[in-house]
């Protein structure tokens, strides 16, 4: 795997570290219009290669090959120089080298809660590394600090098992039980007008043969339509603390060079539409501030039950689309007829691992999901932060029109398996940063 964290250095000054004893300098450098990636490599095998130069790897920047201009391997207490004949052992510099993880627990239930913490004190008995320290962060309707920067296990374990404790409610299961029964309840009407389907449904049956008067009906849509209104409410209010939260971390770490690593332990993040522009956000300042986010999904193994409430309103919405064709598309859209179809967005936009991946692959990090067993991964996660290449290239930017700028790296050896974020956006240095609205 070819892990690559790249920060669009703009317009940070050039910097260059004092020459080693005993060896040439090795100088990384990131002038005003220049990249730089963090790079993971890793065979086929999955374990850690160490052994590249920069003829090993070819970087193309929207398609177009560009030139590495500075290239070495970081690596525990010492970075190994890959420009020269030989190479040559430098110590890090605890500025440029700098590594910082950032743990981060959002809403989890018991389970999800167990999980976590199980995985992440596993995670804390792996070698934390030279320079790398680690911060612990909760979001709940806000973003809280746990436990600041500190390379001390003690008070980061500490921490962890603060922010995996505490109360958890179970409305939220309780809601979506009385949701799958009113859609029972309402059947193969949810799609249609009730006002429209009262004399039919007086005398339909339920799902139990029971009669399915229009009084009943008209009650059960009325508890579906507050439910609805409800849950775009929460869902935006949760994805607005949410994506505010990350921003909030990505930002701040921008004042510092070196790796960067969010760990995200959630249940899922559903990006409401009024908030694709704040995600975007969040994507283009973590590319900048050097951040790679890695989203764990604390569910673990997910069941067919979690997915029940969107495979519901996806078929309301089909079933609404169903009957307009057969009517022959004539006559007005129905109340609940447009409802159904704000569902069916609103379920394709409740996929919750579908903007974890998004962010991740943006930003040169993974998904960890669908598992229970989360100490292969987060093994791996230690060894990405651990072991790097550093290198810059000048993407040759002509316009900075805010476009999406693609990066592929390919390896000349086939047994290396590549992974890279799949770019960052071509902003001015002036919209680097955005206000918070």
């Amino acid at each position: 795997m070819l892990t690559c964290a790249v920060a669009l250095s703009i317009p940070l000054p050039a910097q260059t570290k004092p020459p080693a004893s005993g060896g040439p300098e090795s100088v990384i450098k990131t002038g005003s219009e220049e990249v730089l990636l963090d790079v993971v490599v890793r065979d086929k095998k999955g374990r850690t290669v160490r052994d590249l130069s920069p003829r090993d790897l070819e970087i193309f920047d929207n398609g177009q090959p560009v030139q590495i201009k500075s290239f070495r391997l970081v690596e525990g207490q010492e970075a190994l120089s890959g420009g020269s004949v030989g190479g040559h052992r430098v110590p890090l510099d605890p500025m440029r080298q700098i590594r910082l993880v950032t743990l981060v627990f959002e809403r989890l239930d018991d389970e999800g809660r167990r999980l976590a913490q199980q995985a992440t004190l596993e995670l804390l008995k792996n070698d934390l590394g030279q320079n790398v320290f680690y911060s612990v962060f909760s979001i709940d309707r806000r973003l809280s600090a746990l436990q600041p920067f500190t390379n001390d296990r003690d008070l980061i374990r500490k921490a962890v098992q603060h922010a995996t404790s505490g109360a958890y409610t179970e409305f939220v299961a309780e809601s979506q039980q009385i949701r799958t029964r009113l859609e029972q309840q309402l059947g193969a009407y949810t799609g249609n007008s009730l006002e429209g389907k009262l004399q039919d449904m007086a005398s339909a049956s339920g799902p139990h043969g029971e009669p399915l008067n229009a009084v009943a009906a008209l009650q059960a849509r009325m508890m579906l339509n507050m439910m609805d209104v409800d849950e775009k409410a929460a869902n935006d209010d949760a994805g607005r603390s949410t994506i505010y939260a990350l921003l909030s971390l990505v930002r701040g770490q921008t004042v510092l060079p070196g790796r960067k690593t969010i760990v995200y332990f959630t249940e899922g993040l559903s990006v409401p539409k009024s908030l694709d522009e704040q995600f975007r956000s969040v994507i283009s300042v973590a590319n900048r501030s050097n951040v790679s986010v890695y989203p764990i999904d604390a569910r673990g193994l997910v069941s067919g039950r979690q997915s029940e409430a969107g495979t519901s309103s996806l078929a309301s919405a089909a079933d609404s689309s169903r009957r307009q064709a057969l009517s022959g598309g004539v006559g007005a859209v129905s109340p609940d007829q447009v409802k159904a179809l704000d569902r069916s967005e609103q379920s394709i936009r409740g996929n919750v691992q579908s903007a974890l991946l998004e962010l991740a692959d943006n930003t040169g990090g993974a998904l960890i999901a669908n598992t229970n067993d989360l100490r292969g991964p987060l093994r791996k996660l230690s060894e990405d932060i651990n072991s790097y290449y550093e290198l810059t290239y000048d993407p040759h930017i002509e316009s900075y029109n805010g476009s999406f700028r693609k990066i592929a790296v390919k390896a000349s050896r086939s047994d290396l398996k590549v992974q890279t974020r799949n770019g960052y956006f071509a902003l001015p240095p002036s919209e680097g940063n955005i206000t918070m609205l």
